[in-house]
C-alpha cells in the first residue's frame, strides 16, 4: 500500500516537473504579440506583453522603446520616461527614441529637455520630419513664433504627407503673429481643406484680411466662424475691429463688441473696444463702465486707462483723467498719446509750466503730437 503512494506522489512530482520545464514564450514572440495590441491601438494590452519580454530581457531595446511609446500615447509620461532613458542607454544611436523621449518632456512642460532630445534625433537623422514639427510645436508653445514657423517649414520640406488640419492652423497662427498675412491666409485655407468646421480657422483668415485692410473678406471669414459657432466672441470682436477702422460704422462695432461682451464678459479687449466706441459716439457716461471693468481684468492694460482717461478729459474731471494718463506713463514712458492728454489737461487747468514739461518729454520721444501740444500751449 504505501509503495502504491509513493509511486503516485513520484509521479505527479514527475509531471509538474515536466510541465514547468515546457517551453512558452520567447522575448521575440512577446514583443511581436506587443506589436500587435499597439498596431490594434490596445496599448494597456501591448504594455504587458512588452513587460513580459523585458522580464526575460531587460535590456531588449525595441521593448524598451515600445513600452515608452505606449506610455506616451495613454499620457502617462512619467512612465513613458521610465523606460525611455533605459532605452537610449542601450540604443543611443537610434533617433526615433530621441524623438519619443522629447515628446514625453514636452507632455511634461520641460520644454528645454525636450528641444535638447528633438535636437539629438535631427543631428542622428537630419531628414526626420516629425521632429521638425515637434520643435516647432515646442517653440510655438513658447510664443516664440519665429522658430516655430522655421521648424514648420522644414518639416513641409521632408514629411512626405500632411494630413494635419491642427499643423496647417498653427503654422498660419504663427504667420500672423510675425504679420506674414497673406502667407497666413494660405495656410489657414490647408486647414480648412482638411477640416472645413474649425471656427479657429475663419477667425484667424478673418484677423489676416482685417489686417491687409481686405475688409469684405474679413468679415466673411468671421461670419463663417459664427455659423459653426455662434456663442464665440472672437468673431464678434473681429467684426467690430473691421467696422471700427471703417469709421463711419460705429455703431455696427459697437454692436460686435456688446455681442462679444454677451458671450465673454471677461474678455477685456471686447470691455476695452465697448469703451473706445462710446468715446467716439461722445457718450462718455457710457464708456467709463467698460473702461473700469477692462481695467479690473488687467490692472496694466495700458490701452484701457488711457481711453478712460480721455472719457474723464472730455467731461472736464482733470484730476482723474490726470491720474489715469500718469497710470499709463508709469508703465510705458513713451506713452505719447497719454503725455499728449495729460498736456490738455494741464492746458484746461491753465497750468502752462506742467504743459510745457509734457510737450518737452513729447519733443525728446520725438512724437509728431509734440508740435500739435506746443500750438495749443502758445494759445493759453
Amino acid at each position: 500500500m504505501n509503495r502504491i503512494i509513493i509511486f503516485i506522489i513520484f509521479n505527479l512530482v514527475y509531471t509538474s516537473h515536466v510541465f514547468s520545464q515546457a517551453p512558452g514564450k520567447n522575448v521575440s514572440q512577446f514583443y511581436e504579440e506587443g506589436l500587435k495590441f499597439k498596431n490594434e491601438t490596445k496599448c494597456n494590452e501591448a504594455i504587458v506583453s512588452y513587460k513580459k519580454a523585458l522580464k526575460l530581457k531587460p535590456d531588449h531595446k525595441e521593448s524598451l522603446y515600445e513600452t515608452g511609446w505606449c506610455y506616451n500615447e495613454l499620457g502617462k509620461s512619467e512612465e513613458a520616461l521610465t523606460y525611455l532613458l533605459q532605452a537610449k542607454k542601450v540604443w543611443g544611436n537610434e533617433p526615433k527614441v530621441f524623438l519619443e523621449t522629447g515628446y514625453a518632456y514636452y507632455q511634461l512642460k520641460k520644454d528645454a529637455d525636450a528641444i535638447l532630445n528633438y535636437n539629438k534625433c535631427l543631428e542622428l537623422n537630419n531628414e526626420y520630419s516629425l521632429a521638425y514639427k515637434y520643435l516647432g510645436d515646442v517653440y510655438y508653445s513658447r510664443q516664440d513664433y519665429s522658430k516655430a514657423l522655421e521648424n514648420y517649414k522644414l518639416y513641409i520640406v521632408h514629411a512626405d504627407k500632411i494630413s494635419s488640419a491642427t499643423f496647417y492652423y498653427k503654422k498660419g497662427y504663427a504667420e500672423n503673429e510675425l504679420e506674414k498675412y497673406n502667407d497666413a491666409i494660405v495656410s489657414l485655407e490647408k486647414s480648412v481643406e482638411l477640416k472645413d468646421n474649425d471656427p479657429k480657422c475663419f477667425d484667424e483668415m478673418g484677423f489676416a484680411y482685417y489686417k491687409l485692410k481686405d475688409t469684405d473678406n474679413s468679415i466673411k471669414q468671421y461670419n463663417r466662424s459664427l455659423i459653426i459657432k455662434p456663442d464665440s466672441h472672437v468673431p464678434y470682436l473681429g467684426i467690430g475691429d473691421v467696422n471700427r477702422i471703417l469709421k463711419k460704422n460705429t455703431d455696427e462695432a459697437l454692436s460686435n463688441y456688446l455681442k462679444a461682451i454677451k458671450h465673454n464678459p471677461e474678455s477685456k479687449k471686447a470691455q476695452y473696444s465697448a469703451g473706445w466706441c462710446y468715446n467716439a459716439k461722445q457718450e462718455y457716461n457710457n464708456a467709463i463702465g467698460y473702461l473700469k471693468k477692462a481695467l479690473e481684468l488687467d490692472k496694466d492694460y495700458i490701452s484701457a486707462s488711457t481711453e478712460l482717461g480721455y472719457s474723464y478729459y472730455s467731461m472736464g474731471e482733470y484730476s482723474n483723467a490726470l491720474a489715469l494718463f500718469e497710470k499709463s506713463i508709469s508703465i510705458d514712458p513713451k506713452n505719447s498719446l497719454a503725455h499728449y492728454y495729460a498736456g490738455l489737461c494741464y492746458i484746461s487747468q491753465k497750468n502752462k509750466e506742467s504743459a510745457l514739461k509734457k510737450n518737452k518729454i513729447l519733443e525728446e520721444i520725438k512724437s509728431p503730437l509734440a508740435e500739435k501740444l506746443k500750438a495749443k500751449i502758445d494759445k493759453m
